[in-house]
């Protein structure tokens, strides 16, 4: 008899150790989601950032357009007006890699649909039918799975969008900054 008691205690203990064990991996799971939100977070406020600057620097070109007033009968090239038209055509290239950047950045806010970790009611639907609790740890933990690793590609996809967008705008306001220091330097 004593020995039919310590082997129920045991598989007792057992279950109760893979029970403990789940509840471990569903915090993991939750940390892990909850992570990729902060993430989101930081880019969604990166994302707004960007698109600020962008539009300041794209205002900023289209009025420089207007200053320095490209006149198309001007722009003919010849021996004298050489310089003219290099500036005009560094402007250029600036406005469309500036107008690129903003393109960039425009696609990371239609990215941001987000996971959510689950439908409420298809998992309410679900979780009512599992009898165990074991189980529905489970059913919970798949849940986090699915929704962390989509967010965790969605995240990946906004990031590298801000990079991109980045790395047009620098490439942008640099040879802006160029073609400025010449249009000084030449003279208008």
């Amino acid at each position: 008899m004593s020995q039919e008691i310590s082997v129920h205690s045991m598989e007792k203990t057992k279950k109760k150790g893979d029970l403990n064990n789940l509840v471990r991996l569903q915090d993991y799971f939750k940390y892990l989601y909850e992570q990729e939100n902060q993430r989101n977070e930081k880019l969604n406020s990166v994302t707004n950032t960007y698109l600020v600057v962008i539009t300041f620097a794209f205002t900023f070109l289209v009025g420089l357009l207007g200053w320095i007033s490209p006149n198309p009968n001007s722009l003919l090239i010849s021996a004298n007006n050489t310089n003219r038209v290099l500036w005009f055509v560094g402007v250029g290239i600036s406005l469309i890699l500036i107008l690129v950047s903003l393109i960039f950045t425009m696609l990371v806010v239609k990215v941001r649909s987000f996971e959510r970790l689950c439908s409420p009611i298809d998992f309410a639907a679900e979780a009512s039918q599992i009898d165990k609790e074991d189980e529905l740890i489970s059913a919970i933990i798949s849940h986090y799975v699915v929704a962390t690793e989509r967010n965790f590609i969605l995240n990946n996809k906004k990031a590298r969008f801000l990079a991109y967008g980045l790395q047009t705008y620098i490439v942008g306001f640099v040879l802006l900054l160029f073609t400025l220091t010449g249009i000084y330097i030449t003279g208008r």
